[in-house]
């Protein structure tokens, strides 16, 4: 199943809002972003790979948490703690669908940090 419907050379909130809506509308149960990786959908228990898109990058990611969360959304995560909100996409006037967010962090290295 194709999630993603054309290639993106950078991501920025709107993709990514118009991503989350149409893996919802396909019926994704999880969207998984994970920096240096390619995102990934979990569709009817099965993990799909979106190989259309490009690889997120963390300056990418770090701007996204910042818009949808706080603007210091990577703060508490660069301490190792993780972070669980929820996120509603305004889809038209009348409809938004609300998401569940869980962000944590990947130490690489010792201390470089991946999210």
């Amino acid at each position: 199943m194709k999630f993603i419907d054309s290639h993106h050379s950078y991501y920025d909130k709107e993709i990514l809002d118009n991503i989350l809506i149409s893996a919802s509308d396909k019926g994704a149960s999880d969207i998984i972003f994970k920096s240096g990786h390619h995102i990934s959908f979990s569709y009817h228990d099965e993990v799909v790979i979106d190989n259309v898109s490009k690889p997120i990058v963390d300056t990418e990611l770090s701007a996204y948490l910042n818009d949808i969360y706080i603007s210091s959304a990577t703060a508490p995560l660069s301490q190792a703690k993780a972070l669980d909100f929820s996120y509603s996409v305004k889809v038209d006037k009348s409809k938004s669908i609300r998401f569940r967010v869980n962000t944590t962090t990947v130490l690489l290295n010792g201390n470089n940090i991946r999210f």
